[in-house]
């Protein structure tokens, strides 16, 4: 649990350092994913914590601008594109809004990002342990993003 890099996240809330005291592993893993801890159930990927960097824990959207300022450019301008299930538009133009500027700073290059949505009609049914359709608590089946963005709308 230690080499998560979203750990000191956990150990410095109140109930996330509780449930790691108990070694509640069904209860950590409720924190994790679920809305009332660190919500990465509910995050797009590119806002889900992937390593620490000097002190400060990056973004897997922040770890690709990084990685683009170093090798992926041409005359100072890297472009990067995104595909994102189409409900996370807001929370990616927000962090992308948060921590563009300090980037393009650092690494001394300008970003021309580019977003595109996964289409609802490629969702996927969700299955449960047993590997049958999951139903949310009205009865339903749940879908999730299919991936490898094979149905996009730009």
């Amino acid at each position: 649990m230690r080499l998560f890099p979203f750990f000191t996240l956990i150990k410095e809330n109140e109930t996330g350092k509780k449930l790691l005291d108990t070694k509640d592993v069904r209860g950590l893993l409720e924190f994790i994913l679920g809305a009332e801890g660190l919500n990465y159930g509910g995050k797009p990927k590119p806002d889900s914590f992937s390593s620490p960097a000097r002190g400060h824990l990056r973004t897997a959207l922040e770890e690709h601008l990084v990685e683009a300022a170093g090798y992926a450019h041409s005359d100072g301008v890297s472009h990067i594109h995104f595909t994102l299930a189409a409900g996370h538009r807001s929370d990616i133009e927000s962090l992308l809004g948060d921590v563009l500027g300090r980037y393009e700073r650092l690494g001394r290059i300008r970003y021309e990002i580019d977003l595109s949505f996964q289409s609802a009609s490629s969702d996927t049914i969700a299955v449960d342990e047993n590997i049958l359709p999951l139903r949310n608590a009205r009865g339903e089946l749940v879908f999730r993003p299919g991936g490898m963005a094979h149905c996009l709308t730009i």
